[in-house]
């Protein structure tokens, strides 16, 4: 795994690599055979962003890899109950969002079966009275924003509900 140590690094890799998905807490299942997938971990350390920013950008070879990447978590990992070791929660709100960043760069028709398959997940937790009730507010508001998407297709509404989003509008300009 490779480090990224300062946001330069960060703006080459991402103007390199124009497929990719960010997680801050190691909550997206990557196999760690596949070559064409990469993890380079952030390490800032004393940039302006270092206290806000972690974790992991993936990067893709293509598309549909990035796509069955996203379905394979989806299908076979997602436990919206457990997941990675976020600071707050034993919960794994770094895995919907690592999803939810990168299905925007999809086609279509992946949008589509990852985001009905990401909100029956949604909505089972949400549904379930004995969940945290701080994550089943966060997730009802990212399922919302997911619905208002879905009837404009407007990718700032998802955005607004990532942790990440500010920073990532900063790097890109």
């Amino acid at each position: 795994m490779k480090e990224l140590k300062n946001l330069e690094a960060i703006r080459e890799l991402l103007a390199f690599h124009p497929i990719y998905t960010y997680d801050y807490s190691d909550g997206l299942l990557i196999n760690k055979e596949a070559t064409n997938i990469q993890v380079y971990s952030i390490d800032l350390e004393d940039e302006p962003f270092a206290a806000y920013i972690s974790g992991y950008i993936i990067t893709y070879a293509s598309e549909e890899v990035l796509f069955e990447n996203l379905r394979e978590n989806i299908i076979s990992h997602m436990d919206l109950t457990k997941g990675a070791d976020d600071q707050y929660y034993d919960y794994s709100p770094s895995q919907v969002e690592a999803i939810l960043f990168g299905v925007l760069q999809l086609t279509p028709e992946h949008q589509d079966y990852i985001i009905t398959r990401l909100k029956k997940h949604l909505r089972e937790f949400i549904q379930d009275d004995e969940q945290d009730k701080d994550m089943i507010s966060q997730y009802t508001n990212i399922y919302n924003a997911i619905e208002k998407w879905e009837s404009d297709h407007r990718e700032t509404e998802i955005f607004q509900q990532l942790v990440v989003s500010e920073l990532f509008n900063q790097l890109n300009k």
